[in-house]
């Protein structure tokens, strides 16, 4: 049996469910024994939320396809719902399910075997490869009274409790939630202590002109974003593009150098949204805050609700930065809720607030000696999005959770990058943001 995409619950509704069911996980008993010696896997103490049981049922009878299943589980098991004595994955990842797997699901779903049985399954998944548990991150440290993420990179605000997030932690090549678009493969390369990536453009064809362009996108989905978007006109309504776990106000960085520009008048983009498909232009639904190749600022945040429209705005930038290119710079991008007092479009989802986003950068951004990040941020600019505006989204407000962050390069023939991160934040917990 090979990893399927189809189901017969809607991909969207399957990751409802799981969210519903994640947020009342607190009303239900956590089962805990340990496995007898002799059975797959170390002897450890197993911990499994008994609704696990329903999405075992679906997937055993073939009410969701098994990536929603498995990608599902992967997501719980490495979010600690569900614990499973420590199990290696295998480097040489399989495609097959074997049947008796997803017997086990079914059967323990409907109370014919027991948990151990289940749990057996479970590791099975997680030694071929099916199930790939990444290398536990370590958690945020503090230096200095400055809140540091896994590699080093100051948080200006702390992650959500339950809410998503995503690193580069491994081969960009290889890595779930990782999605490259560009000439060719990113490259490891090492400069000093400081490990980075190197990256080709494509040729692209401009959708607003028709004139080509080299252009390289880095993408970033949260496993609960994984599934199909809906058009931007309903994510306004409902509060999400992709599901009801997309991270709607985040902090994303990354830290990248541009080489061989062949415009200096372009820019670095972090970008956030859904799909841009001809068919369905309304499925963008994105924002995006620039930073500039030259040094020379005008056009500083942009939104892209229907491909290939955009509505951009000039707004000041606290220093000159000047010109980038050839050198490394940290960028980070924070976007939080704001109340505003015109309503544009609101609903119970969708209150009357508007979206801040705030540009931070770092020109001196890595000791190369330990290859760590020096945290010398500064802020540059920032835009409220309160639908004020008298353009063609005028009204509409970019409040909405986002399926995918996009780093986007446009005239460059080479980029490196680094440190690429986002997270969900709690916008309450602030500390050491410059000003």
């Amino acid at each position: 049996m090979s990893l399927q995409s189809d189901s017969k619950i809607s991909r969207p509704l399957v990751f409802q469910i799981l969210y519903a069911m994640m947020l009342i996980v607190g009303m239900f008993s956590i089962i805990e024994y340990s496995v007898a010696s002799g059975q797959v896997g170390a002897t450890g103490t197993i911990s499994i939320p008994n609704w696990v049981k329903n999405n075992a049922k679906w997937w055993g009878t073939g009410q969701i396809g098994d990536s929603d299943f498995i990608q599902a589980m992967q997501y719980l098991i490495e979010n600690k719902i569900i614990v499973i004595p420590g199990t290696a994955s295998s480097s040489a990842a399989s495609t097959t399910i074997p049947s008796w797997v997803k017997n086990n699901a079914k059967w323990w779903g409907t109370g014919q075997i027991g948990d151990s049985d289940f749990i057996q399954a479970m590791q099975y998944l997680i030694q071929s490869g099916i199930i790939h548990i990444s290398s536990p991150i370590p958690p945020p440290s503090s230096t200095n009274g400055i809140r540091l993420d896994q590699f080093g990179v100051q948080m200006f605000y702390a992650q959500e409790n339950g809410r998503q997030s995503i690193a580069l932690t491994g081969d960009p090549n290889k890595q779930p939630g990782i999605i490259l678009s560009s000439g060719g493969p990113a490259v490891p390369q090492v400069q000093g202590a400081f490990h980075y990536y190197t990256i080709t453009p494509y040729v692209g064809t401009l959708s607003s002109d028709g004139s080509n362009e080299f252009t390289m996108r880095i993408n970033l989905i949260p496993t609960l974003s994984n599934v199909k978007a809906v058009d931007w006109k309903v994510a306004e309504i409902q509060g999400y593009q992709s599901s009801p776990m997309d991270i709607d106000e985040f902090e994303q960085t990354g830290y990248l150098r541009v080489n061989d520009v062949t415009d200096v008048t372009n820019q670095i983009s972090f970008k956030q949204g859904a799909e841009h498909q001809s068919s369905d232009p309304e499925l963008a639904g994105t924002s995006e805050m620039r930073v500039n190749f030259d040094g020379k600022y005008g056009e500083t945040w942009a939104k892209e609700l229907t491909f290939p429209k955009y509505e951009s705005a000039k707004d000041p930038v606290a220093f000159q930065p000047g010109n980038i290119v050839g050198k490394w710079i940290g960028i980070k991008v924070i976007s939080v809720h704001v109340p505003v007092p015109f309503s544009g479009l609101c609903s119970s989802t969708n209150p009357c607030q508007g979206q801040l986003y705030k540009t931070y950068v770092d020109l001196d951004p890595i000791d190369f000696t330990t290859g760590l990040p020096k945290n010398n941020w500064k802020f540059l600019a920032s835009h409220l999005d309160d639908g004020t505006e008298k353009g063609i989204y005028s009204g509409h407000k970019t409040t909405w959770g986002k399926k995918t962050f996009q780093y986007r390069v446009n005239q460059a023939k080479s980029i490196d990058f680094a440190y690429l991160s986002v997270y969900d934040i709690d916008p309450t917990t602030g500390q050491n943001i410059p000003r």
